[in-house]
């Protein structure tokens, strides 16, 4: 029996050394900065940071992933702005410029180019945002790409093909219509599926677009300056856009920062509005550069 006690206080002992060098230890650690500090990252966060680096590395990767994705969208959505700002200023310099003349021509390609900033950092834009889960957006951006884009490159082409309407509307002209089908199809159907309006409603411009250039091509202008028709015709599908993209989007982005709500039915104005004045604008512009002509289709190819 007094073995065992002696053993016993012996083991207490031992015990009580072990625990001493223990907490001798824990207080050196906390000597050297193991307290949280919000102004100094200390040697005992770090090491704390790197076991749990250790026992989940996915985690770390995947937000720095994440911090890589959102310094990307950042950066796309600053030149987007820019640029759709550029544009839109641009546009009305060019609609109000005598078309033909320098000035017109000059802000004609600074609208181009501006144009060419939206479109390049609206895809990726559009990827991002689909990653992140808001398909409605993504969807949206995606389709206003491929009808903008369309627009821009019919504006141009129109100018460049002036002489010969066949070549206008070979190549890949006939693709370019059917992708404008299958954007609108495709966006009028996710517009049913989530019951939204501005979807559905806006589908419509893709496939006028689409329409309209397959009837074209099966029927060609007869007119002598069918180029003409068909560069103010792209140039104000292209026009809508923007401002669509401008008011649905771009606004709506303001009207949030600084707190404020958009009055209801503003979301059918941002896109109805724009149609409506491009409507008008449209026939009004025709009538007064593209006056009426009776002469054939041999004509209108040979410019």
């Amino acid at each position: 029996m007094r073995l065992q006690g002696v053993e016993q206080r012996a083991v207490v002992v031992v015990h009580a050394v072990s625990m001493a060098a223990v907490q001798r230890q824990r207080k050196t650690v906390r000597a050297r900065g193991d307290f949280s500090h919000p102004l100094q990252v200390t040697t005992g966060r770090c090491r704390t940071w790197l076991a749990k680096r250790r026992l989940h590395p996915s985690s770390t990767h995947t937000h720095q992933r994440s911090d890589t994705m959102d310094s990307a969208y950042r950066l796309l959505l600053s030149v987007h702005g820019l640029s759709g700002l550029v544009a839109l200023i641009a546009f009305w310099f060019a609609a109000f410029a005598k078309k033909g003349s320098p000035l017109h021509v000059r802000v004609g390609q600074t609208y181009m180019i501006a144009m060419l900033g939206i479109i390049v950092t609206a895809a990726p834009m559009a990827i991002m945002i689909a990653l992140r889960g808001n398909s409605g957006v993504a969807t949206f951006l995606a389709y206003l790409v491929v009808i903008t884009a369309s627009s821009m490159w019919l504006g141009r082409r129109a100018i460049r093909r002036k002489r010969d309407q066949t070549a206008l509307r070979s190549g890949i002209y006939p693709a370019v219509a059917v992708s404008n089908l299958v954007a609108s199809v495709t966006v009028f159907a996710i517009g049913q599926q989530t019951s939204s309006v501005l979807l559905m409603g806006f589908s419509i411009v893709g496939l006028l677009i689409g329409v309209k250039m397959l009837i074209r091509r099966a029927r060609p202008l007869a007119m002598q300056r069918w180029w003409m028709k068909e560069h103010i015709a792209a140039m104000v599908g292209c026009g809508v856009a923007t401002h669509i993209a401008f008011l649905s989007i771009g606004i709506n982005r303001v009207i949030g920062m600084l707190d404020l709500h958009a009055p209801d039915g503003f979301g059918l104005v941002a896109w109805l509005g724009p149609l409506a004045v491009a409507v008008v604008s449209g026939l009004w512009l025709d009538r007064k550069y593209v006056p009426k002509e009776h002469a054939g289709a041999a004509v209108a190819t040979r410019g």
